[in-house]
């Protein structure tokens, strides 16, 4: 995967086209895309390996042009790249599209972007990324200011791993299980067994939190979040002072990263 020491990273819409890609989507997503439609017209997802681990955390949208895939940029070709190996016969394409574009959300719009045609007659298209994310639906901006909108999903308990945290987290450890993003009634899927037998068992030993650094220094994903000096867990996904870090649970020691800096809870 490309690395990065820094957690900027703007938003890339694909489309996944082609006469067999709902049913690829299906078997590589943790959410029931079937559902996509005009009365629910997006969808938070998980996109995991065979061992389970989440490769990106989407936003799944509808479109009568295929489906479209709202991903953090800077993991956006590495994913497709991966996803694709699955393909085998399948007649699907991913691609970055051109025509769309991220606009800033109204206040009466439930959820925290839009998409809107750039050249475009037809009405904006909006969505949300989750019902649990609905009362944090506001402004955010214009033109669309991507480290605010980061912020909110951060606060929402979203986390969306970078270059640095791919690939090293479940999606319970990543708490999608409360952010109505993973579906357990759906089919199989890649990482899918993994993923149902931690929810039957209830075997989840680490979890997020939202921590933010008391001076307000820019966190770093893939940081170490110590307590009492000792490893608690990692920083997966995180916006200038704002993050979330998968940690043990049950542990309330006093935070701090590995160099020292005090964090505190969200």
């Amino acid at each position: 995967m490309t690395s990065s020491s820094s957690n900027s990273a703007a938003l890339t819409v694909l489309r996944a086209s082609g006469v067999d890609h709902k049913t690829f989507l299906q078997g590589q997503l943790t959410q029931d895309i079937q559902l996509l439609s005009e009365d629910r017209p997006a969808m938070l997802a998980a996109s995991c390996d065979a061992k389970g681990r989440v490769l990106a955390v989407l936003t799944v949208v509808h479109d009568p042009e295929g489906t479209l895939i709202v991903i953090r940029s800077d993991i956006a070709d590495d994913w497709i790249e991966t996803v694709l190996r699955y393909r085998l016969r399948a007649k699907v394409d991913i691609d970055t599209v051109q025509d769309r574009a991220i606009h800033r959300n109204d206040l009466d719009t439930p959820g925290l972007f839009e998409l809107t045609q750039q050249a475009g007659t037809p009405a904006p298209l909006r969505w949300r990324v989750g019902d649990s994310v609905e009362h944090i639906a506001k402004a955010i901006g214009d033109p669309f200011e991507y480290s605010t909108a980061r912020r909110h999903r951060l606060l929402a308990g979203i986390a969306e791993p970078g270059p640095l945290t791919v690939g090293k987290f479940t999606p319970h450890m990543l708490g999608l299980q409360h952010q109505n993003a993973i579906s357990f009634n759906k089919g199989c899927y890649t990482g899918q067994e993994i993923v149902a037998r931690t929810e039957h068992l209830g075997a989840a030993k680490r979890g997020p939190i939202i921590i933010a650094s008391n001076d307000g220094s820019t966190l770093i994903e893939g940081t170490n979040v110590l307590a009492d000096d000792k490893k608690l867990g990692v920083i997966a996904s995180a916006e200038d002072s704002l993050a979330i870090a998968v940690v043990n649970l049950g542990v309330d020691d006093a935070l701090s990263t590995a160099d020292g800096r005090a964090l505190r809870r969200v």
